[in-house]
Parts: C-alpha cells; sequence; structure tokens
C-alpha cells in the first residue's frame, strides 16, 4: 500500500482542502503581443553553429542584461529596453528575473525573462529586432491566495495576527512566517498573512502555498491509527530509554531522554507527551504501519497556515472530513489533554481558556519549523489558528518558545 494512500486523518483533511490549480494557456492580447515581423534570412549551419555556441550565449546574455533593465517602482517591476528608450513591460510585476537569451523559431534573438504578478507567474520572451513579446501565463505553484481573494477577512483580527507573528518571529530569529485564524462555525478566513525578517524587522511576504510539513499532527495520526486498530489508549508500551533510533541515519529523542526516558507507560501518556517510539508503536497497530509512518514524518512541506487551521477545524469541531466519531473521540482526547495536567504542553496553556491543539518544532539540523494549530473554547470552538514560523538551526528550540505570544492571540480573541 502507497504511502499517500495511507488513510491517515492528515491524509483526509488535506485531500478536503487542497485541489488541483496549476494549468498554463498562451497569452494573445493585442496589448500585451505585437505582432512579429519575422525575418527570412536563410542561416547557413556556419551561422547556426557559431549562434549555438556558449561563448555567443554569455555575449548575449550580458548583451541582454545590459540593454534590458529589470526597473523598481513602488515594489511593483517591469522591463525598460535602454537602447530604444522603451517601455516593453509596464511596472506593474511583483517580480520579474533574467532567465536566458534564446531564439525563436524563426531563429531571430529574444530575451527570457520570468515574471510573477497576484497570484500568477509566467515567462516573457522579447524579440530583440522589435521589442514584439510572447507571454506565458501560469497559476503560480507556490502561491496560495491574495488577501483581497478572502473577503471575511477582519482588519482587527487581521491586525493582532501580523502583529503575533512578527513579535514570535523576532524573539527567536525567524526568517519567515505564516499565521491564520478561521471561523471555526463557518471555516470563514478571518486572517491570513505572510512575514519575511531581514535586517531586524519585518516585511510582508507571499502566502506560500507548501510552508510546513504535516509532522505537527503527528499525535492526532497516531491517535487515529489506535482508533482504527481498536486499541485502547490505556494499553501499555514500551518507550524505552528515550532514544529511538530508526537506521543508521534516523535517531530521535524523547523529552526528558538525558533523565532515562518514560519506560513502559499507557499510549495516552506516550501521545500526551509526543513520545516518537510510543507514537511508532501506535501507528504500527495498524496494517502498511511504516507507509504511514514515513508519511506523517516526511519533513516536506506540503501544507500552510490556513489549511492547518481547516483541517484542526474539520477534524476537532466540524463533521466534514468522514471521520468516524469513535476516531474523532481519540483525536480530541489527545488535543485536548495537551494543555492539561498529564500533558506535555499543560504549562503553556492560555488563562481562562480550554484549548484544543499542539505546539511542535520540527528541526533538519539546517531549519527549524515553529508550528502551532488549535481550537477554542475546546468544547465549542469559536475560531482555530494556526502560526508557523521558520528559523535557522540554533539551540535552544523548544515548543513553548511562541507560545506566550500566540496565547495573546487566543485570549484575545476569546474576549472579543
Amino acid at each position: 500500500m502507497r504511502a499517500d494512500k495511507c488513510v491517515t486523518i492528515a491524509l483526509a483533511l488535506l485531500l478536503s482542502v487542497t485541489g488541483s490549480n496549476a494549468f498554463a494557456k498562451v497569452v494573445a492580447d493585442k496589448d500585451w503581443v505585437d505582432a512579429l515581423e519575422l525575418d527570412t534570412l536563410a542561416l547557413t549551419e556556419d551561422f547556426i553553429a557559431t549562434f549555438d555556441s556558449a561563448e555567443y550565449q554569455a555575449a548575449m546574455d550580458s548583451c541582454i542584461q545590459e540593454r534590458y533593465v529589470i526597473v523598481e517602482e513602488n515594489k511593483k517591476y517591469g522591463i525598460y529596453d535602454s537602447e530604444r528608450e522603451d517601455s516593453v513591460i509596464p511596472m506593474d510585476m511583483d517580480s520579474i528575473v533574467y532567465i536566458c537569451f534564446s531564439r525563436n523559431e524563426e531563429g531571430m534573438p529574444c530575451g527570457c525573462f520570468y515574471f510573477e504578478k497576484g497570484l500568477k507567474c509566467g515567462k516573457i520572451i522579447i524579440n530583440m529586432n522589435n521589442n514584439s513579446k510572447t507571454i506565458t501565463v501560469a497559476y503560480n505553484p507556490r502561491l496560495v491566495g491574495m488577501e483581497e481573494d478572502y473577503p471575511t477577512i477582519d482588519p482587527l483580527i487581521e491586525e493582532l495576527s501580523y502583529e503575533v507573528l512578527c513579535k514570535s518571529m523576532l524573539d527567536i530569529e525567524g526568517t519567515q512566517g505564516q499565521v491564520a485564524v478561521i471561523d471555526a462555525m463557518t471555516d470563514d478566513v478571518l486572517a491570513w498573512g505572510a512575514l519575511e525578517q531581514k535586517d531586524g524587522d519585518c516585511y510582508y511576504a507571499p502566502l506560500l502555498k507548501k510552508f510546513c510539513s504535516m509532522e505537527t499532527y503527528m499525535p492526532f495520526a497516531a491517535a487515529d491509527c489506535l482508533a482504527m486498530s481498536r486499541t485502547s489508549l490505556e494499553d501499555s508500551v514500551d518507550t524505552g530509554q528515550g532514544v529511538f533510533i530508526l537506521n543508521d541515519s534516523v535517531q530521535m529523542s524523547d523529552p526528558y531522554w538525558r533523565k532515562g526516558g518514560y519506560g513502559v507507560v499507557t499510549y495516552r501518556q506516550a501521545l500526551l507527551n509526543n513520545l516518537w517510539r510510543g507514537m511508532l508503536g501506535a501507528v504500527k497497530t495498524i496494517p502498511n504501519a511504516m507507509d504511514t509512518w514515513l508519511y506523517i514524518t516526511d519533513p516536506a512541506k506540503i501544507t500552510n497556515a490556513k489549511e492547518m487551521a481547516t483541517l484542526f477545524n474539520n477534524i476537532f469541531h466540524l463533521d466534514s472530513v468522514g471521520v468516524e466519531a469513535y476516531r474523532r473521540s481519540y483525536i480530541r482526547d489527545i488535543a485536548i489533554g495537551m494543555f492539561k495536567e498529564g500533558g506535555i504542553q499543560h504549562k503553556h496553556a492560555p488563562k481562562n481558556v480550554e484549548l484544543a491543539g499542539v505546539y511542535n518544532v520540527a528541526d533538519d539540523e539546517k531549519e527549524q519549523t515553529f508550528s502551532f494549530v488549535g481550537c477554542f473554547p475546546a468544547d465549542n470552538p469559536r475560531y482555530a489558528v494556526s502560526l508557523i514560523v521558520h528559523r535557522k538551526h540554533q539551540l535552544p528550540a523548544l515548543t513553548g518558545m511562541v507560545a506566550d505570544k500566540v496565547n495573546k492571540l487566543i485570549e484575545w480573541l476569546c474576549k472579543k
């Protein structure tokens, strides 16, 4: 059974909130594409050989970049022909990058550029003989959406969300971050934004579609496996001395491993304390366990803050994912227990709010991803929140390092 076919809670939601949105088309609008006046020059074999040489390519690359200048005004970009003093592309692009020198089917010299504009991206090919343009456009596969795509965004919630995200990034030296607030009753997007940090300040950033791995959901996926195998949360599992060696290259350490680990505990205790060996034991109670384990521990970024908040809300609160009631009961039990006495994150619980969710830190020894996802109040959620921050690897890296900022947002939302 392939890992992407495993019936896990993470996969169930991803299928419900993501879709295919990548397609391409050639734009033939008269405002963009001029009629090509083609030369009928017959190219000899010698000329073609010279035309294709690496030296000629390098010379033309230099020539094009000197002639076609990428200009900027108010964070918008265009292309200006300095030789003809002609604005080839108006300054309304979000970004433009030179790609390479090429030639069209008729052998005319062309400059190729990559651009991004809103949710779109594509290639601009400029005929150097007459500045006629051919533009290919596609939906940008890296981006999720723009603020104007979500009319339900609440300006006050959005402002505080950005403030919380910025403070979280500055406090832990984060490089990029995302935050989302969802109306738990309707799934409407109330806040949705991204920031990047440069030189000690935060700036608005594109909303990347693939920003976080599914590792945040590991305890919930493990709980779902126990439910599917009809294994009680009170059954025992041996978590050893806290160091889990999967193979020669993968070693995982549980909290307090330096003190000898947790040893034999119940599955409930293992999941509430994010014990890797206990979570693997839970996954092993279902068929094709290693496929499922590799899927939920895959470090690849396949989701983002908005999807994570929607995912958690659908699983914990709404009945739109198609997960049976008894499976939901396991997941809800662990999600609420994380912030209760006996849960590893009980010290990070917000004041006077019963929270269901989890903090996580994923670390590949190059980059760390701090994440939070949760619903509140747990008995009848009004909001679902997700926050994600990337930073370069450094120590310490603790799940609670962004908790006080996230709690400020949670407590404010509950009083709103």
